[in-house]
């Protein structure tokens, strides 16, 4: 929970209170537990980086330009609030979007029939199986039939 705040450059102090009575036991070893918990958390802590005067200068500068221009675009109110280069970013993703529904459409479609076909299959084979076990149960009687006819000619 404090990993964040602890470590690196600062100095942190931990002061675990517990009691010697035994009615809090529960809480003194709970209290030990965390205090064992946070003397053990290790950071590294990361430098920031450094951004020159200049750069810093030119990004704002950019950014105030865009979003002077969004102003204008949204002033003028004639049906598009945005910079002519945005929309057309919008546009190229919605088209690209359009064209992976499609896509996954086309694929959707081909698993389906995939799957009606599979069950279709599954349907004659399971149908094949009935008939082979009536088959089979209709043979073990004439079978059975013929080894009682057998045993009654024979005695």
């Amino acid at each position: 929970l404090l990993q964040e705040s602890l470590g690196g450059k600062s100095k942190t102090l931990i002061i675990a209170t517990i009691s010697p009575s035994q009615l809090c036991v529960d809480e003194t070893i709970s209290t030990l537990d965390y205090a064992f918990k946070a003397k053990n958390i290790k950071n590294k802590p990361i430098v920031n980086q450094r951004m020159s005067q200049k750069v810093y200068i030119r990004e704002l500068t950019t950014e105030i330009a865009e979003l002077k221009k969004e102003l204008e675009y949204s002033r003028l109110k004639n049906g598009i609030h945005l910079p002519p280069d945005k929309y057309r970013h919008m546009v190229s993703e919605s088209k690209q979007m359009r064209e992976k529904i499609a896509d996954f459409e086309m694929t959707l479609h081909a698993k389906v029939s995939e799957r009606k076909e599979r069950v279709d299959k599954l349907k004659l084979s399971k149908e094949a199986l009935d008939q082979a076990k009536t088959d089979l149960h209709a043979a073990e009687s004439r079978l059975d039939e013929h080894r009682y006819i057998t045993n009654v000619v024979r005695t």
